[in-house]
């Protein structure tokens, strides 16, 4: 019996050594194919990157799907799950703070122990894949031939000083328009007025809730050739209690607006989606 337990338990710990043995990997997903041979394999999806994923997987399963013609490229070994943590921050502060085992234009994975995951000024996340599974996503094409492209200059040189002046005067005489306050909901209808006021048709209230009902205003120019990629062109709308909120933020709101301004009648291949936040955005 004693023979059994020790038998059981030297098995429990292969395993567990096993179980954690897994590398960090970057995988290319060339096509369709690429993506379910990997799904029916035993890797774990981390994060995707451009052109592929990061997966965990057993160095044996490398070596099979490398069979296969999928070109796995060694990242980190001998990694757990639990111990790899993505960037929350805008700039290189976690740099200094964390070991760094991937960096991707703004994405950057660490491998950090979980205890010290909030000290200082470091803010991490854990790894969310729960519902992360491995798809072929082509990178999308625009075939500009018979195009007429209009130039970035003649763009700008559209842009009235004039209008900018106006729509931030205009915010600021409506008061502080802080969120959930009269003012605000003066404000929210004086901005869905004025995209109409440009020819949109798709001018929307995206609502929430912080401890005061808030309201986005949300208006849409589709796209002629890839309708459901978007660009999105925001600023907050409101601002802090007893201010004009003219830096803070009115003058990005006066922009949002000259740009649908000058964009309405200009096609664009792509959906622009011009999101003018409540409460700070």
């Amino acid at each position: 019996m004693r023979n059994s337990f020790y038998a059981l338990l030297l098995c429990v710990i292969v395993f567990a050594v096993s179980a954690s043995g897994a590398d960090l990997y970057k995988v290319l997903i060339s096509g369709p194919e690429d993506a379910v041979r990997l799904n029916d394999a035993t890797v774990e999806p981390i994060a995707p990157v451009f052109g592929g994923y990061l997966v965990l997987a057993d160095p044996a399963v490398q070596a099979e799907l490398e069979k296969a013609g999928i070109k796995l490229d060694l990242i980190a070994a001998d990694v757990a799950k639990e111990e790899l943590a993505i960037d929350l921050r805008l700039d290189l502060k976690n740099r200094d703070q964390f070991p760094l085992i991937y960096e991707e234009d703004a994405f950057r994975l660490y491998r950090v122990d979980r205890s010290l995951w909030r000290t200082g000024d470091g803010t991490v996340m854990p790894v969310d894949n729960e519902n992360l599974k491995i798809a072929y996503r082509p990178s999308p094409t625009v075939d500009k031939s018979g195009h007429d492209m209009m130039d970035l200059q003649t763009l700008i040189a559209q842009v009235s000083q004039d209008s900018l002046y106006a729509y931030t005067a205009a915010l600021q005489s409506q008061g502080d328009r802080y969120a959930g306050s009269a003012s605000s909901r003066l404000s929210r209808n004086w901005l869905a007025a004025k995209f109409a006021s440009f020819g949109y048709d798709s001018v929307v209230y995206d609502s929430f809730y912080t401890s005061v009902q808030c309201e986005n205003v949300l208006a849409y120019k589709i796209g002629t050739v890839m309708p459901d990629h978007y660009i999105i062109v925001g600023a907050h709308r409101d601002a802090v209690s007893g201010s004009p909120g003219a830096d803070d933020n009115g003058s990005g709101t006066a922009a949002v607006l000259e740009m649908a301004r000058i964009l309405k009648n200009i096609d664009t291949d792509l959906t622009f989606v011009f999101a003018l936040f409540d409460s700070e955005e």
